[in-house]
Order: C-alpha cells, then sequence, then structure tokens
C-alpha cells in the first residue's frame, strides 16, 4: 500500500506553479516480520537496562565478576 501526496495540475493552466511530489510505500517484510523481531529483541534488551546505572563500582563489579565466570568456567572444562 503506497501514500502519495501531490496537488494536480489543471487543464487551464498553461504555466503551473511550482509543485512537490511526495510517495510512501509500506514494506511488507520490513512491518510484519523485521519490526516484529526487532520490537521483540529491543524488549528483551530492556531486561538487561539496570546495568547501565552509572555508577563506576558497580561496572568494576560486573568486571570482576565476568572474570570469575570465566575462570570457573575453563576451570571445570565448560568453555
Amino acid at each position: 500500500m503506497g501514500k502519495k501526496r501531490y496537488v494536480e495540475i489543471k487543464q487551464d493552466e498553461i504555466f503551473p506553479e511550482e509543485r512537490h511530489y511526495a510517495s510512501h510505500y509500506a514494506d511488507f517484510f520490513e512491518n510484519s516480520i523485521i519490526g516484529k523481531l526487532t520490537g521483540r529483541l529491543l524488549s528483551g534488551m530492556n531486561v538487561f537496562q539496570f546495568i547501565q546505572n552509572g555508577r563506576i563500582q558497580y561496572y568494576v563489579l560486573y568486571g570482576v565478576l565476568f572474570m570469575l565466570t570465566v575462570f570457573l568456567a575453563t576451570l571445570f572444562n565448560w568453555i
């Protein structure tokens, strides 16, 4: 489905004024598939929004916990 906006030229206009034409076509795949996937991805990522809290102490703690997790995972051959 497309939307068009323009002013038609009348038959009696010899020198028509300047006109503008605009059109917009909605893509089926973008609106139905990609849009829904993107929306779900963004709502899923909002669950982890608490990580960006602006406190440096927590950022250091997240780094330490990540390194500890990687260390334990390699120690027990999980990765």
